[in-house]
């Protein structure tokens, strides 16, 4: 999913944590902004498409301004952590249809001699992305299976050598970055409710290019009503996933993916480091 913007939609500071952490869709001009490190959780099929208009998106640093990253102009450091690692693995075992659902299909097939697009909507429409509730559980996927990623993005925020302010962006800025945001935000234990307000906002931020994310979630295979807004829904069952047995919190999943007690406190004395920086240069 590509938004073709002048400007980089949903572009903004993560809220409730120190100001060192930003939030976007996929780049395409930040203005004045000066981005130390990126970290892009977008699939690498998302990430070929073309990124010319990422050429110039951050403004040079001193003393490194031909530390130039593909894709993101003189960023210091571009991270990749895809968060979409086997989904279609996830799709194919949840796959449930009767014989005549098939039999659709083939036919579809035969009339349009065309196979990869309707047997990945087939696929998708058939599968556990399908339904009332399919974005909750897009984002409990994330959480089950995406450990090694996840991992990835809390050790660039722990590490004493990751250059602020960090954006953190996928392509639209509201789901997969959205999830990020917010095992941050509870780690740095902003209130839910904030969290949620801050989730939610990607709605109002994303509605110049409402339009399009209809298309591309179309062209997915997907379902608009569950996956063009953020839903209020979606981010409370990650909450409820967080707060129960075995996890009984942020931290104790955090534990369960590798991220232990002494990484936590990193990223939060990183996160305080890194905001104190970034307010004195604004």
């Amino acid at each position: 999913m590509v938004l073709m913007e002048k400007e980089t939609a949903n572009l903004r500071l993560v809220v409730g944590v120190p100001p060192a952490v930003y939030r976007s869709s996929a780049p395409s001009s930040v203005g004045d902004l000066r981005v130390g490190t990126v970290v892009d959780l977008r699939t690498p099929g998302e990430v070929a498409a073309p990124e010319a208009a990422f050429r110039a998106c951050f403004t040079a640093h001193a003393g490194v301004a031909d530390d130039n990253v593909a894709g993101y102009g003189p960023a210091r450091r571009r991270f990749a952590a895809n968060l979409a690692v086997g989904v279609w693995l996830l799709v194919l075992r949840s796959l449930s249809f009767a014989p005549a659902d098939l039999l659709a299909l083939l036919v579809q097939v035969a009339t349009t001699l065309r196979l990869k697009q309707p047997l990945k909507h087939f696929a998708v429409r058939h599968s556990f992305l399908a339904g009332t509730g399919a974005l909750a559980r897009s984002y409990l996927s994330i959480l089950q299976t995406q450990h090694k990623s996840l991992r990835s993005v809390f050790q660039i925020l722990a590490a004493k050598n990751t250059a602020f302010p960090i954006l953190i962006h996928c392509s639209a800025g509201k789901d997969r970055t959205g999830i990020v945001c917010a095992l941050v935000q509870r780690l740095c234990k902003v209130d839910d409710s904030i969290i949620l307000q801050d989730y939610l906002e990607s709605n109002k931020r994303l509605e110049s290019v409402r339009n399009q994310l209809v298309d591309q979630v179309l062209e997915a295979g997907l379902s608009p009503e569950e996956f063009v807004d953020c839903k209020e829904e979606a981010l409370l069952a990650v909450f409820n996933f967080l707060d129960d047995s075995p996890y009984h919190g942020v931290q104790g999943y955090l534990n369960s993916i590798g991220v232990n007690d002494q990484m936590q406190a990193a990223v939060v004395e990183n996160l305080t480091r890194g905001g104190e920086a970034n307010a004195k240069k604004n």
